[in-house]
């Protein structure tokens, strides 16, 4: 639970005790609790509006195919344009972009590859741009590490890590995630090769990333606003009590 819910939560029972043993209820305080009621359930309204836009949104991922963007390719803005030359420096050049379509908007994916093929890159723009290392590992699981920020998941399927201070450090931690999983099985070099790779891991993983955060984040949002309501409502109802007793 986030410091400010505990507060909000803490703040509205000590008020209310104290209103209680006191036997008088103050406007502010009362104001006080009916805000805190109101802003608890907001914030469980908000939570579950997110929810449900968040895993529709996974849904949607398994079906949401790229397209190649056709030749010649607008240049990127600048700071995903700095970002491919960083990536190209590491040994990988630019294969390609794709189109996806979502949500009504359509999201630009840069791949760049590498002569051996063992891994590929997916770079993209979201609040900055973002860096996504990719192979596939003979255990069976796909391996990703992303920079800058990310969503880390250890299943049977997908094994993703985040890594935040730069992207050579961030292909080296992939690499070694790659040879303990045995290596690599898969080579993608061309534009083609990265279409069936997507195709597949999109099949099997699509939407992981998001209902991971739904797991790790939303939802234990969601229960913490739930028990500020529940304490909110208690704790206003025990005060109406006290006004109509006092009256």
């Amino acid at each position: 639970m986030s410091l400010f819910r505990l507060a909000l939560i803490l703040g509205v029972a000590a008020l209310t005790i104290l209103s209680i043993r006191a036997n008088r209820v103050d406007t502010p305080i009362l104001l006080l609790v009916i805000g805190g009621t109101a802003a608890s359930t907001v914030g469980l309204l908000n939570g579950v509006v997110s929810r449900r836009r968040l895993l529709d949104a996974a849904d949607r991922m398994k079906g949401a195919a790229p397209s190649v963007v056709p030749e010649p390719i607008e240049p990127p803005q600048p700071d995903v344009a700095a970002e491919i030359e960083t990536v190209r420096r590491l040994g990988f050049q630019l294969v390609g972009a794709t189109d996806t379509s979502m949500n009504g908007r359509s999201i630009r994916t840069w791949v760049l590859t590498e002569p051996s093929g063992d891994v590929w890159v997916e770079l993209g723009l979201t609040l900055t741009p973002m860096v996504i290392f990719l192979s596939d590992g003979a255990g069976g699981r796909f391996i990703e590490t992303v920079y800058p920020t990310g969503e880390p998941i250890d299943d049977a399927d997908l094994f993703s890590v985040v890594v935040g201070s730069h992207e050579e450090e961030a292909v080296t931690v992939h690499r070694a995630a790659v040879a303990d999983a045995g290596g690599a099985v898969r080579r993608v070099v061309t534009m083609d090769d990265y279409l069936a790779a997507e195709a597949e891991h999109r099949r099997r993983t699509g939407g992981k990333r998001l209902r991971s955060y739904v797991e790790r984040v939303v939802q234990p949002s969601i229960r913490d606003w739930s028990i500020g309501v529940v304490v909110d409502l208690v704790a206003l109802a025990a005060l109406l009590v006290t006004v109509q007793n006092g009256a």
